[in-house]
C-alpha cells in the first residue's frame, strides 16, 4: 500500500470537515472557523491559501493540509492540518515526512502540480 497526495478536489470537503470531532480539535485544525465546520468556511480556507492538498490510500482521502504563507526561495508556513482520527496509523506521518524532505531547495510550493506517490 502506498500514499498518494494530490490537489484537494471539491468532492474531498465533506469528508475533510468530519474530521474535527469537536469544537477544541476544530480550533487546532482551524483556529479562525465557527463550530461546526461547514463546507464554505473550508472553501474560503483553500482559496485564500496555498497547496491544499490530500493525503489517501487506496482512494480514501486520511489527511489535508495547505500553506497560509509562502516565498520563493523564503519561508513557507502550514495552515491548514489535519487527520482522519479513525484513519489507519500506517505511517502518515513518514509520509509527510518524506514528501517535505523531497521539496528541493527554492521551489514554490504547489506549483508543480504533479502528484507525489510514496511507498
Amino acid at each position: 500500500m502506498s500514499f498518494t497526495f494530490r490537489p484537494v478536489q471539491d468532492r474531498d470537503i465533506p469528508r475533510i470537515c468530519g474530521f474535527a470531532g469537536n469544537p477544541e480539535e476544530l480550533f487546532f485544525f482551524f483556529p479562525a472557523a465557527s463550530w461546526p465546520l461547514t463546507h464554505e468556511q473550508l472553501r474560503d480556507s483553500i482559496a485564500q491559501r496555498c497547496d491544499s492538498t490530500v493525503i489517501e490510500r487506496d482512494g480514501q482521502v486520511l489527511g489535508f493540509a495547505n500553506f497560509y504563507r509562502w516565498e520563493a526561495h523564503g519561508t513557507c508556513t502550514l495552515g491548514n492540518l489535519i487527520v482522519d482520527p479513525e484513519g489507519p496509523r500506517r505511517g502518515r506521518r513518514r509520509a509527510v515526512d518524506r514528501r517535505d524532505a523531497a521539496h528541493r531547495p527554492g521551489q514554490t510550493p504547489g506549483r508543480t502540480g504533479d502528484p507525489v506517490l510514496l511507498q
